[in-house]
């Protein structure tokens, strides 16, 4: 069990690792591109002014993503620490499971152990039984025997 949370927190690690990277190659090709761009505006720039002011539009946009960055990674954080409070709670519930399963088997060997006896004791008492009905049915047939010898000498 502990090995599939693993596996989990593993998938969504390299998921969010692949993710992070492919963004952040974006944003690389996307800073490029500007790079490209303000060197050409640079040129221009003196006659455009009002470029600039969208240029610094793009700037506040820049800073809300990655403000937004910011918050996925915090909050990635905390899931992390989520997944371990999970992971911690989870183990010592696993582990009281196990416990709990080992004590109800050694009392299943237990009583397994003492039905063995019963039944070792009831085959000898059928044993007895069997033996003394064989008495009694000895002894039935000697009375019998002894009734007709009584008969026959009276």
């Amino acid at each position: 069990m502990d090995n599939k949370i693993y596996d989990l927190i593993e998938k969504v690690y390299v998921e969010l690792v692949s993710f992070k990277k492919e963004t952040n190659e974006r944003f690389g090709s996307i800073g490029q591109k500007f790079d490209s761009i303000d060197q050409k505006f640079d040129l221009i720039d003196q006659r455009f002014d009002s470029i600039d002011q969208e240029f610094g539009s793009i700037d506040q946009r820049f800073g809300s993503i990655d403000q937004k960055f910011d918050k996925l990674q915090n909050e990635v954080e905390m899931n992390g620490k989520h997944i371990v409070k999970l992971e911690n709670k989870l183990s010592e519930k696993i582990g009281a499971l196990f416990d709990h399963r080992e004590i109800v088997n050694d009392k299943l060997e237990t009583i397994d152990k003492k039905l063995d006896q019963i039944d070792e004791k009831i085959d000898k008492a059928q044993f007895d039984i069997n033996n003394l009905t064989m008495k009694v049915a000895q002894s039935d047939n000697k009375i019998i025997e002894l009734k007709q010898n009584l008969k026959t000498v009276k």
